[in-house]
């Protein structure tokens, strides 16, 4: 009869260990969130879903805020994973923008409880979006990288102003969101056609970066 061979045994204070606690951490936090809430998301809470003392998981995260940063950039670095491979393969920026947003508007959609928690509750200085330090995080910053690329790559293809890259990544953000804000927050609207709206909002997108990138955008007022 073979010998088995005892299953190895992982620190508790070990790199892994570390990496396995501040997952389930954040995991479990996400879950109590959509079942009970900001209000109902307290460090005792997750602590004792994961399996810990509330102690313990201090020497993960210093606070609440902490946590729900790092449930945030858990969710950037999944958007930007997808993103990332859905738009490898596309050789036109044109494309790679298109598939870009439909990759971010699939995301949030399928995940609405990720987006209430990064951008909802507006005032709330727990949450990711308001946390000082989440745009320091690199899933936020490698996202803005590769939004500046992909709009650099489609100003040369149209033969736009590189200067207006920024302008046009941001309005496509400013698109993007208000139609998340609007379905994600507005569900008991009578949409008339989602799938089409959704479409819709993608070409506008398009045309209208496409129009910012060749300065046939609305000419920015003077100061005076």
């Amino acid at each position: 009869m073979p010998l088995r061979r005892p299953k190895k045994r992982i620190r508790r204070d070990s790199a892994q260990a570390q990496l396995e606690l501040r997952s389930a951490a954040t995991d479990a936090a996400l879950a109590i969130y959509q079942q009970h809430g900001l209000e109902g998301l307290t460090m005792r809470a997750v602590a004792a879903r994961v399996g810990v003392t509330p102690m313990a998981l201090y020497r993960y995260f210093t606070n609440k805020t902490e946590l729900l940063r790092a449930v945030g950039e858990v969710a950037l670095g999944e958007l930007l994973s997808e993103v990332r491979t859905a738009i490898a393969p596309l050789s036109s920026a044109r494309e790679r923008i298109r598939v870009s947003a439909q990759v971010y508007i699939a995301y949030w959609e399928r995940h609405p409880e990720h987006y209430r928690l990064v951008f909802l509750e507006a005032g709330r200085p727990d949450l990711p979006l308001h946390n000082p330090r989440f745009n320091e995080a690199s899933q936020y910053q490698q996202g803005i990288e590769l939004a500046n690329q992909v709009f650099s790559d489609y100003a040369d293809e149209i033969g736009g102003d590189h200067s207006r890259v920024p302008m046009a990544r941001d309005l496509r953000l400013v698109l993007v969101m208000g139609y998340l804000q609007a379905r994600l927050i507005y569900s008991r609207y009578p949409w008339h056609d989602k799938v089409q709206l959704r479409d819709q909002v993608i070409e506008t997108v398009l045309s209208a970066t496409a129009d910012c990138l060749l300065g046939r955008s609305v000419p920015a007022h003077d100061s005076a």
